[in-house]
């Protein structure tokens, strides 16, 4: 039996002049909270210092993450912001760890700070940098696939993979989406070549997820009913893979 471990998400929202008021109310509206303190940022800090007490206290780790995206956007005040609710949860001995999602401009936001010895923000938020980019290699595509194949399930709690959800006869027969990496990636070759991509290949994982699991949709089970798909964008060109 898995650990329970909390997972709050938010997104930083665009404001001329930031306020507490405006961070506040956009972290409960993401958290879902149904009764937020109008207008009164002291409280609505407390509900969110409640909220988040609540949650990891669940957790056997006494851990919550908070995953922020557009994270570009958070100034030296929205930081200072989150610190004040760190320490609110440190003081109840609940641990947080945040994750900032952001452009190329949170990494000179951290250079900025190291730069200003804000010791206090970067030891809280900052303290490692991961770049994150789209499959390169021939073998990553493999992997991705392959996960489609035999590690998700889909729908969940069914027992069944991706793969042999949409395609159960073919799936029973050995047939595997793994296999095909290196069709699928020449496809994607092709196409970057039909419209002058010259730059080193790297595919968005957002269009890649969306081409597989179109082909999927679109041609399994739930759709065209065929045995299997292949390559053939001259049938589906709106997805990216075909069938014979």
């Amino acid at each position: 039996m898995g650990t329970f471990f909390p997972i709050l998400r938010t997104q930083c929202k665009s404001y001329r002049v930031p306020t507490e008021e405006k961070f506040f109310g956009d972290l409960l509206a993401d958290f879902k909270f149904a009764f937020p303190s109008k207008r009164n940022p002291s409280l609505m800090r407390r509900q969110i210092v409640n909220l988040m007490l609540e949650q990891g206290e669940r957790s056997q780790m006494r851990r919550i993450m908070l995953v922020i995206d557009e994270a570009q956007r958070l100034t030296e005040y929205h930081y200072n912001w989150l610190m004040d609710i760190y320490n609110d949860l440190d003081y109840e001995k609940i641990s947080m760890t945040v994750i900032s999602v952001g452009q190329p401009e949170l990494l000179a936001r951290r250079t900025f700070f190291l730069e200003q010895k804000k010791a206090q923000i970067i030891g809280r938020f900052m303290t490692n940098e991961h770049e994150f980019y789209g499959i390169r290699s021939l073998e990553e595509i493999e992997h991705c696939l392959m996960c489609y194949d035999e590690v998700t399930e889909y729908p969940e709690n069914s027992g069944y993979s991706y793969t042999r959800y949409f395609f159960p006869d073919a799936f029973d027969k050995g047939k595997r989406l793994k296999c095909y990496a290196n069709d699928l990636f020449n496809l994607f070759k092709d196409l970057r070549n039909e419209h002058g991509l010259s730059k080193k290949m790297e595919i968005p994982m957002e269009y890649f997820t969306f081409t597989v699991e179109n082909a999927l949709k679109l041609n399994g089970t739930t759709g065209n009913g065929i045995d299997w798909i292949t390559t053939n964008r001259n049938i589906t060109s709106s997805n990216g893979i075909g069938c014979k």
